[in-house]
C-alpha cells in the first residue's frame, strides 16, 4: 500500500512539472512574440523621428523655416 500510494504521489508530481513546463514554453512564446513587437514598434518609431529631421542633440529643426 505505502509503495502504491508513493507511485501515485511521483505521478502527480511529474504531471505538475508536465503543467508547469507547458506553461513556461507558452509565457516564452508569448514573451518572444511581444518583444518582436516592441522591436517593430521601435523600428517604426525611429523612422518617425528621422522623418521629422530634427536634431535630436539640439532639439532644433534641421530644416530652416
Amino acid at each position: 500500500f505505502e509503495q502504491g500510494e508513493a507511485i501515485n504521489q511521483i505521478m502527480m508530481a511529474l504531471n505538475d512539472i508536465d503543467k508547469a513546463v507547458d506553461n513556461n514554453r507558452e509565457t516564452a512564446e508569448e514573451t518572444m512574440g511581444l518583444a518582436n513587437e516592441l522591436t517593430q514598434n521601435a523600428q517604426q518609431l525611429q523612422e518617425v523621428v528621422r522623418s521629422l529631421d530634427i536634431d535630436l542633440d539640439t532639439g532644433d529643426d534641421a530644416i530652416e523655416a
